[in-house]
């Protein structure tokens, strides 16, 4: 029974014995790998090893750096390995822990390459970064790890104005706008020119354009659309704005029209005789809202429908009253006085004319 307990007693204080080496061994084998790693020189026993190809520190792309706005994390890396091996980026966002990679990247023994990763920034105000590289199938160096930090600004603010416009048949539609974008990056936008005639909204125009920081002033000629209003809308295209832009501005238009008027005063002599000349004195008057453009009239035979003679007409202001005469060289072979003087103008809506007759 002794002996017994003598030998119970010798193995229970092997265990504090036994416990201290299995922590030597699993740290032994810990302190070796750190060795490896730190140590590697490229003909060290055949293996895939990766080491930062410049600065150590990962570099930063897109500053400044908008809530929304994408920016990019890059690293050089090199292996100095005999073997060829894959890598992956790592950056973890501290806060958020959004966990984001980039694709793997092959890197062929004595190679470098830049490795990046694109993220989108979530958060106004600082953001820090740990970022890593991976590999399954070599050695990367403990240089290949990381923080670093990004300063999130609030978006931008942008806004679009319709200041005036202008329309003549003859000159179109023109307008003049306004945009504002606040300090900060060039933005792209989507301009989008709307129209509305009748209940139906449709798209006249959809332009790319890039807004510059402060207040720019441009215009823009639509020609004779057939519209009752006119809406520019801006869209911020791959960026995010701040909700307080006013990124649309509508306007009801003024849709020009030519309302002709004409009227003969008198033809001498009063009854013509057959083969010879006679003179007609006319006024036209535009009672439209536009100029008209340049325009004709013709004397027409009543009866027969023959033209007698016909004028070029210059354009007319609104409101303006024009006077000439005209002459019918061959007096038509009547006694009584019987034709029509017609005013045509011609415009990109419809043609519109004006009939006076003496008889």
């Amino acid at each position: 029974m002794r002996e017994r307990e003598n030998n119970q007693h010798k193995i229970f204080s092997l265990i504090p014995i036994l416990a201290i080496c299995i922590f030597l061994i699993g740290h032994t084998h810990n302190l070796e790998i750190n060795y490896a790693t730190k140590n590697f020189s490229p003909d060290s026993n055949n293996l895939t090893f990766f080491d930062s190809a410049g600065t150590e520190k990962i570099t930063i792309s897109g500053e400044p750096i908008y809530l929304g706005d994408n920016f990019q994390a890059s690293i050089l890396v090199s292996n100095q390995g005999n073997n060829s091996g894959n890598i992956i980026l790592y950056i973890q966002n501290n806060d958020s822990s959004e966990l984001i990679q980039s694709q793997t990247e092959f890197i062929s023994s004595g190679s470098s390459i830049e490795i990046f990763v694109i993220a989108t920034a979530t958060n106004i105000g600082l953001n820090n970064f740990k970022w890593w590289i991976y590999s399954d199938d070599g050695i990367v160096n403990d240089s290949l790890s990381g923080q670093f930090e990004i300063n999130v600004l609030g978006p931008q603010t942008f806004d679009i104005s319709i200041d005036s416009f202008e329309w003549s048949i003859s000159d179109g539609l023109e307008l003049e706008y306004s945009t504002f974008l606040s300090q900060g990056k060039n933005r792209d936008v989507i301009f989008e020119i709307i129209g509305f005639n009748e209940n139906r909204k449709f798209i006249l125009q959809s332009i790319h354009l890039e807004l510059d920081p402060g207040i720019r002033k441009m215009s823009i000629n639509l020609g004779n659309p057939e519209v009752e209003y006119i809406e520019f809308n801006l869209v911020p295209n791959g960026w995010l704005s701040n909700p307080n832009s006013s990124n649309n501005s509508a306007v009801e238009l003024i849709i020009p029209y030519i309302s002709p008027v004409s009227s003969i005063d008198k033809i001498t002599p009063s009854n013509p005789v057959k083969g010879t000349s006679a003179i007609v004195d006319f006024s036209l008057k535009n009672n439209g809202n536009t100029q008209s453009p340049d325009s004709m009239i013709r004397i027409l035979h009543s009866s027969t429908n023959q033209i007698l003679s016909e004028l070029s007409v210059p354009s007319i202001s609104p409101g303006d009253t024009y006077t000439n005469s005209v002459e019918i060289v061959d007096w038509p072979d009547e006694k009584i006085v019987d034709f029509r003087l017609i005013w045509t103008i011609n415009t990109v809506f419809n043609s519109e004319s004006s009939e006076s007759v003496m008889s």
